[in-house]
C-alpha cells in the first residue's frame, strides 16, 4: 500500500541511542517507524454518563477519537461507529457519529424490552478494523427492566481455580534467579485469591506463594537444570505445572519504584552464546524513547534508564540478539503527573431547585493555563447503584486499551500514586501481555493487510435498477444533492456494469433527509434506488459478562423504583421537551396534482402552497426549512431534534410560549414525523389560530399547523422521475441537546416533580486562555448528594480525570 502521511509522529520525544557501533539498532527502529508511519494507531473511548441505566432510558456519550504515540486527537478519521451488544453479544443498536478533531457527542435511546443484564457498548473506527478487534473500545453496562426479576448472580458448584504463571521476561532459565508472577482465575473468569506452595518434581517444597491483589502476585526462584516445578493451591490436591526451564536464555528484572530511574538489570547463563552483542529498545505505543547496546558476557548487566525519556503509560522494554531477534519483553508503567484537573462549585450545599455554577480549571504544574476539551456528568448518587466509574478515559487509554486480557477495575491503579497501588500496577505489566504488534512481524516486513479504508466522510452505496422490472441499470447516472450549503453541494456518478455505484465523503445527518437523482444511459428516469443500510461490527473477542452481583440485589430493587416513579412522573406531565425520532419516509413517483383537497377543518386564518418554491430548493429540504421566513405570524427555530414552532397571536391556557398543535392530512401527530417527509411531498400548510382554532378544543390553545400531501390519484402534470428523498438511517447521528428545566425564571411547566437522576450532562466542555470553563444547571426537588464525574483530553493527548462532590438539603 502506498505510505499515508502522518504528521503527529513530529511531536515523537526524540530518540536517544546509546554506544551503537553498527545498524542494528537502526534496523529496529527503522522498522517500527515504518510501522507507525503506514499503520497509524487510532484509538476511541467513550465517556457515558453513568453505568446503571433502566429499560427506555437513554445513554448519554461522548467519543474520543486520538492517534499516535501520544494521544492527540485524531486527524485522521471522522467517522466513529458505536455499538450496543446484548448479554448473549447480540447488536441491539449502532449509531454513527461525525468526529470533528477528535470529539463526538451522541446518545442511545434504549428500547423499553430489553432484558435486564450487563450490555456491552464498543467504539470504533472503519480504519481500527484493520487490526485485531481487541483495539476497539469497550464497556459493559447494566440494564434492568420494570417489569421482572432483578438478574442475580447465578451460584455455581463449580469451585474450580485456574493459575498462570509468567517468568519475569518470559522465560524461567536454568541457573538464573528470577522472579515468576501468577494469575488465579476463578470459574466465573474473574480474579480468585490464592495460597499455594511451589514444589519440584521430585516433592521438595521450594517456596510459599499468595496473592496481593485481584487474583495477582509472584514468588522468587532460581530453577536448575533439568528439574520441573509445580504449584498445588491450599486445600487442592490439583497440580499445576510451571513453564519448562530452559538450558539456556536471557532474563530482565525491573524495579519501577524509584522516582526518577528505571533500573533493569539483565541475566543470563554459562550455557548461553552470543551474549555479547545485544540490543535492548524501550517503546511506547510505537514511539521508541529509549535503545542502548548491552553486554552480558558476565552473565548479568544493569542499566538506569531516565525516566523523563518515557512518556505516560505502558513502555515496553525488548532485547534483541545482533540479528534483530527478540529474545525477552518486560511491559513497565510510568506514571507522570503533567497537568491538574479540578471542578470546583460556589458552594458546597444547596437547597433543590437551586442553580448550581461549577468551573472547571485546568493548569500545568507551574499553575499556567491550560487548553483541554472535556465531558461532564453531575449525578444524583442516591439514584445509582455506583457513584465511581467502572473505567476512566485515563486509564484506558494508559492502560486497558494497550493490553491483552481483562482487568479488573483498572481505576483503582489511578486513584493514587501510594507504593501499594504501584506495586500492584507493576503486578498488571507482568501478568498482561502486549497486544499491538509483534516485533518477528516488524522486523520480517510482515504489515497488516488493509481492507478497510480510512473515512473521511459518510459513504453512501446502492444499486440503480429499472423502476418496473427491477433489473440492474448499467451505466447509468446518480446526481447527490445538498442544498444545505451555500453554494450548493452536486456530486454525479456512474454505475458499474451491475447497477452498483458509491458516493464517497457526503455530510448527511438522521435529522434531515437526503436527495438523489437517477436516470439510465439514454436519460431516461424510470429508476429506483436501493441502498445499503449501516450494520454494526460482527462481535468477535473475549468479553468477560459479568453477571450483577447478588448483593447488589437490594441496590437494584431500590434503583427500578426510583426509575418507575421518573417514567410515572413523565407519562403524567405532558411537558416534556425531548424529541422522539420516527423512521424515515420514503416516497417515489407522484408528487404533483392538480385541485387541492380539503381539510375536515375548513380554512385556516393564513395558507402557504408548496408550489411556490422552486422545484430544487424542496428537494433536499424538509417542510419546515422550506417554511421558515415564508409564513407571516410563524416563528420557525432550531433545526432537527430541537427544532421549535410558535404561532403568534395564539392564547395558550397555560400562559407563555407554548408549540402549537400539529396534524398531518388531518391526523395529530408530532414535529419529528413531519421533519423527515420530503419537502416535495407537501402540498400545502394551514395555519389555524385565534377562533379559527377553537374547533380543536383545549389541543389547539395554541394553534394548529395542518400540513397536506399531495395526492397521486389526481395526479394531472408529469410526476417527478427517478428522485430518491428519504433520511439515511446510516448517515450521522443528529446531536440532541440534554434537556433539565432552569428555575431562575418561575414557569407553568415547573410544577412537574423534578426527580432526575442525571442533574446534567455538558458533552463540550472546553477551557479558555485562562484555563477555565464554567457551567451553570439547577437541582432537583429532592436531598441528595450530586457526584461531578468530569473526564477528557488536554490539547497535546494527556488524558485526565477529574470529579467532587455536592450536597443538596432541604
Amino acid at each position: 500500500m502506498s505510505k499515508l502521511p502522518y504528521y503527529l509522529i513530529s511531536l515523537v520525544i526524540p530518540l536517544l541511542l546509546v554506544s551503537s557501533d553498527h545498524n542494528t539498532l537502526e534496523d529496529i527502529t527503522g522498522s517500527l517507524e515504518k510501522y507507525i508511519t503506514e499503520f497509524p494507531e487510532e484509538k476511541v473511548y467513550i465517556h457515558t454518563d453513568r453505568h446503571h441505566y433502566a429499560q427506555g432510558e437513554t445513554i448519554w456519550l461522548k467519543s474520543y477519537l486520538v492517534a499516535g504515540s501520544y494521544h492527540q486527537p485524531s486527524p485522521i478519521s471522522n467517522n466513529v461507529y458505536v455499538d450496543l451488544y446484548s448479554p448473549q453479544k447480540e447488536l441491539i443498536s449502532t449509531i454513527l457519529l461525525r468526529s470533528d478533531e477528535g470529539f463526538a457527542a451522541g446518545q442511545i435511546q434504549l428500547p423499553e424490552n430489553l432484558r435486564s443484564g450487563s450490555y456491552l457498548l464498543r467504539g470504533y473506527t472503519s480504519w481500527m478494523k484493520n487490526f485485531d478487534h481487541d483495539y476497539f473500545f469497550e464497556k459493559e453496562i447494566n440494564i434492568l427492566e420494570f417489569d421482572g426479576k432483578v438478574a442475580k448472580a447465578q451460584s455455581t458448584s463449580d469451585t474450580s481455580l485456574d493459575l498462570t504463571f509468567f517468568p519475569e521476561g518470559g522465560q524461567m532459565v536454568s541457573g538464573v534467579a528470577g522472579r515468576i508472577a501468577f494469575k488465579s482465575i476463578s470459574s466465573s473468569g474473574l480474579s480468585a485469591q490464592t495460597t499455594g506452595t511451589i514444589y519440584d518434581r521430585d516433592g521438595n517444597e521450594k517456596t510459599k506463594f499468595e496473592t496481593a491483589h485481584d487474583g495477582m502476585g509472584f514468588f522468587a526462584l532460581t530453577p536448575q537444570a533439568n528439574m520441573s516445578y509445580y504449584a498445588v493451591i491450599d486445600g487442592s490436591d490439583k497440580r499445576f505445572e510451571l513453564p519448562k526451564v530452559a538450558e539456556q536464555g536471557f532474563s530482565i528484572s525491573a524495579n519501577n519504584g524509584l522516582p526518577d530511574i528505571l533500573r533493569l538489570t539483565f541475566r543470563t547463563n554459562e550455557n548461553t552464546p552470543d551474549k555479547e552483542k545485544l540490543h535492548v529498545v524501550i517503546q511506547s505505543r510505537g514511539a521508541v524513547s529509549y535503545a542502548f547496546d548491552l553486554d552480558l558476557s558476565k552473565n548479568i548487566a544493569f542499566s538506569n534508564v531516565p525516566k523523563k525519556t518515557i512518556p505516560s503509560g505502558i513502555a515496553q522494554v525488548t532485547l534483541f540478539n545482533d540479528n534483530g531477534v527478540p529474545l525477552l519483553e518486560r511491559l513497565i508503567f510510568v506514571k507522570k503527573d503533567v497537568y491538574n484537573l479540578s471542578v470546583k462549585t460556589d458552594k458546597e450545599t444547596y437547597e433543590p431547585r437551586e442553580k448550581v455554577t461549577a468551573t472547571v480549571q485546568l493548569t500545568d504544574l507551574a499553575g499556567n493555563p491550560a487548553k483541554g476539551n472535556f465531558s461532564l456528568a453531575a449525578v444524583d448518587v442516591s439514584q445509582t447503584i455506583t457513584d465511581v466509574p467502572s473505567q476512566t478515559i485515563e486509564s484506558n487509554l494508559l492502560l486497558s486499551s494497550d493490553l491483552k486480557g481483562y482487568i479488573e477495575n483498572p481505576t483503582y491503579y489511578f486513584e493514587d500514586n501510594d507504593a501499594q497501588r504501584l506495586k500492584h500496577l507493576d503486578l498488571v505489566m507482568m501478568t498482561h501481555g502486549w497486544r499491538k504488534f509483534k516485533w518477528e512481524d516488524l522486523m520480517n516486513k510482515k504489515f497488516p493487510e488493509v481492507t478497510h479504508l480510512i473515512e473521511k466522510g459518510l459513504n453512501i452505496k446502492g444499486q440503480l435498477v429499472d423502476k418496473f422490472n427491477g433489473k440492474p441499470i448499467p451505466n447509468g447516472k446518480v446526481t447527490y444533492f445538498d442544498n444545505s450549503f451555500n453554494p450548493p453541494i452536486i456530486e454525479k456518478v456512474k454505475t458499474d456494469d451491475q447497477g452498483y455505484w458509491e458516493i464517497n465523503n457526503i455530510m448527511a445527518y438522521d435529522n434531515s433527509p437526503i436527495t438523489l437523482q437517477g436516470e439510465n444511459k439514454r436519460g431516461k428516469k424510470l429508476v429506483s434506488f436501493q441502498l445499503d443500510s449501516l450494520k454494526g461490527a460482527p462481535f468477535s473477542g473475549n468479553w468477560v459478562n459479568t453477571e450483577i452481583a447478588e448483593q447488589q440485589a437490594g441496590q437494584l430493587e431500590e434503583f427500578l423504583q426510583k426509575s418507575k416513579e421518573r417514567q410515572l412522573i413523565d407519562d403524567a406531565y405532558d411537558f416534556d421537551s425531548t424529541a422522539t425520532i420516527v423512521e424515515g419516509v420514503v416516497v417515489e413517483g407522484e408528487r404533483f396534482k392538480e385541485e387541492q383537497s380539503q381539510s375536515v377543518y375548513g380554512a385556516g386564518e393564513a395558507s402557504f402552497g408548496f408550489d411556490e418554491v422552486t422545484e430544487s430548493t424542496r428537494l433536499s429540504r424538509n417542510p419546515l426549512e422550506v417554511l421558515q421566513g415564508r409564513l407571516a405570524g410563524v416563528l420557525i427555530t432550531g433545526s432537527g431534534p430541537q427544532v421549535s414552532v410558535q404561532i403568534r397571536g395564539a392564547a395558550s391556557l397555560l400562559g407563555g410560549a407554548q408549540p402549537p398543535l400539529i396534524l398531518l392530512n388531518d391526523i395529530p401527530t408530532d414535529l419529528q414525523t413531519i421533519l423527515y417527509i420530503p419537502a416535495i411531498d407537501i402540498e400545502r400548510v394551514e395555519v389555524f389560530k385565534g377562533p379559527s382554532a377553537a374547533i380543536f378544543g383545549a389541543n389547539g390553545a395554541s394553534g394548529a399547523l395542518a400540513f397536506y400531501t399531495y395526492k397521486g390519484a389526481k395526479v394531472t402534470r408529469k410526476p417527478v422521475d427517478g428522485v430518491y428523498s428519504r433520511v439515511l438511517r446510516s448517515a450521522y447521528q443528529g446531536q440532541r441537546e440534554f434537556y433539565a428545566p432552569k428555575y431562575a425564571v418561575e414557569k407553568p411547566e415547573h410544577i412537574k416533580p423534578d426527580r432526575r437522576v442525571l442533574m446534567h450532562w455538558e458533552p463540550s466542555v472546553t477551557t479558555d486562555d485562562s484555563g477555565r470553563a464554567v457551567i451553570e444547571f439547577w437541582n432537583s426537588d429532592l436531598p441528595s448528594t450530586v457526584r461531578f464525574d468530569v473526564q477528557g483530553l488536554t490539547l497535546n493527548g494527556q488524558p485526565l480525570v477529574a470529579n467532587t462532590t455536592y450536597e443538596v438539603k432541604k
